[in-house]
């Protein structure tokens, strides 16, 4: 890339990563520099982002059954929830969910 070609590039990438970047007086070797730095920068950031995604996809969904009416839900309804909602309804007092536990049949 020439001179101009790599402040563009630079530019984009410290607006991506809402940083600021001088590159006033810099030499070609010296942008390539900062330019490569940016895109590892922007690459471990998106990293980041995508394990972050997979740990909210495999949280713990906890299954409630209704003892009451909450919210959009009867009294027996059976509803899975995330860990941290689950456990907030859980809280609630008087208790409005508990654990579901699936009943099992004895032959």
């Amino acid at each position: 890339m020439n001179k101009k070609q790599l402040i563009a590039a630079i530019v984009v990438l410290s607006t991506a990563l809402e940083i600021e970047s001088v590159t006033d007086g810099l030499e070609v070797k010296e942008l390539e520099a900062l330019h490569t730095k940016l895109t590892e920068e922007k690459e471990a950031r998106e990293q980041n982002e995508n394990q972050d995604d997979v740990k909210i996809k495999t949280q713990e969904t906890v299954v409630l059954q209704f003892v009451r009416p909450y919210k959009r839900y009867s009294n027996k309804d059976i509803a899975g929830f995330n860990a941290d909602t689950a456990e907030s309804i859980l809280k609630l007092k008087p208790p409005v969910a508990v654990k579901y536990q699936e009943e099992t049949t004895e032959e």
